[in-house]
């Protein structure tokens, strides 16, 4: 899974809050469901690690604060 990133636009840069999925053949853009506190802000340079014991990912970094965890299916900060 790869979430976030840069892009250019009309010479401007930003920062993206798209999120990918790799099923070992091709990339998927996906749309999560916004859980209680809604989805991660757009984010470049951040990390995203696998939690195998909370069955989880874990997002952190890219300029802003915070932790959070994504079951498949809705991220909770």
């Amino acid at each position: 899974m790869v979430f976030g990133g840069s892009a250019v636009l009309d010479e401007m840069p930003y920062m993206l809050d798209d999120q990918w999925t790799w099923d070992g053949t091709a990339w998927d853009l996906i749309t999560p469901v916004a859980g209680p506190d809604g989805n991660p802000e757009a984010r470049e340079y951040s990390s995203l690690i696998a939690d195998p014991i909370g069955q989880r990912m874990l997002l952190l970094g890219g300029g802003a604060t915070g932790v959070w965890s994504y079951d498949g299916a809705t991220w909770t900060r």
